[in-house]
């Protein structure tokens, strides 16, 4: 079975917004810096506090004010912050000629002993033991070859084959096959 699909960069970024969403990988490191964006600001008053030697009252009004203008709104912001580096990464990452292939037409056919997958820049083959796990998340499947790097097939992009018959079989294959 074989299917024919165009990925761009809109794609591209379907998979950023998955991984955030279900990586525990990238779901700790937006915790890891949320806390940074929101301490740093409070880290600056408590030296402030400490080198005028304020009053706990003092001490204690400037830090509220501090963590409600700055750390608060940091740290509920820092999910855009991380998903728009993300994206502008995944722009450059995309443009670089040594990816070429990532983005185009893709070809993937479905073998008995894996995948066998191809662009106008590249040939390879999948074995269903490289294979991580395969998911499916709104108009999208990503075949994960390791924790967050994957093949994805955009549903609506389907050039020729059909992509429910193609991600059913695909998933009940790598089921049997996968160790």
């Amino acid at each position: 079975m074989e299917i024919e699909y165009q990925v761009n960069i809109d794609d591209c970024f379907a998979l950023n917004s998955h991984l955030t969403k279900t990586s525990p990988l990238m779901i700790q490191e937006i915790r890891k810096g949320q806390i940074s964006m929101a301490i740093s600001p409070l880290a600056g008053v408590a030296i402030v506090i400490i080198c005028y030697e304020m009053s706990l009252l003092s001490a204690l009004v400037l830090m509220g004010i501090t963590g409600a203008i700055f750390s608060a709104p940091m740290f509920f912001l820092y999910p855009l912050i991380f998903k728009r580096a993300q994206n502008k990464m995944t722009i450059k990452l995309c443009a670089s000629e040594k990816s070429q292939g990532i983005l185009g037409l893709h070809k993937m056919r479905i073998l008995s002993n894996g995948l066998e997958y191809s662009t106008d820049y590249t040939d390879s083959r999948i074995t269903w033991n490289s294979i991580n796990r395969i998911e499916t998340a709104d108009d999208h499947t990503f075949i994960f070859t390791d924790e967050i790097k994957a093949h994805i097939i955009p549903r609506n992009a389907v050039v020729t084959g059909d992509y429910t018959q193609f991600i059913n079989s695909l998933t009940n294959l790598y089921q049997k096959n996968a160790g």
